[in-house]
């Protein structure tokens, strides 16, 4: 599945977000990280950032791309069921605030077993 979608969901292509400086990004919870990789619309207009970039790039990606950038998700279990979490918790509140780095909180629901726990209980 996530070969198929990439690493963000239909909405992230529907609907944007420009950041008060201009900056394109997949989504609002971005705004509150690093987002110096995007470009502003000031610099390129949205046509071309739809078309080719940074932008573009990052929307696009494939769980393979982030995993070869992140070598804790790619060795992870749980990766082909994460596909490495959310993104703009990675950079907002993730270890090293890196868009391609470690989403705890995703990492702390497949490894700490939330997730199969909460699974459990609904079926009751």
């Amino acid at each position: 599945v996530g070969e198929t979608f990439g690493l963000l969901t239909v909405i992230d292509f529907a609907d944007p977000y420009i950041s008060p400086e201009g900056k394109l990004l997949p989504c609002i919870s971005m705004g509150m990280g690093d987002t110096t990789m995007f470009v502003s619309v000031f610099d390129k207009n949205l046509k071309n950032q739809f078309t080719s970039g940074d932008y573009i790039d990052f929307i696009t990606a494939k769980p393979v791309d982030l995993f070869s950038k992140n070598e804790e998700c790619n060795n992870c279990e749980y990766k082909l069921r994460c596909l490495g979490g959310c993104r703009a918790l990675a950079l907002t509140i993730g270890r090293d605030k890196n868009i391609w780095g470690i989403d705890d909180a995703a990492c702390l629901m497949y490894k700490g077993g939330y997730l199969d726990k909460v699974k459990q209980k609904l079926k009751k």
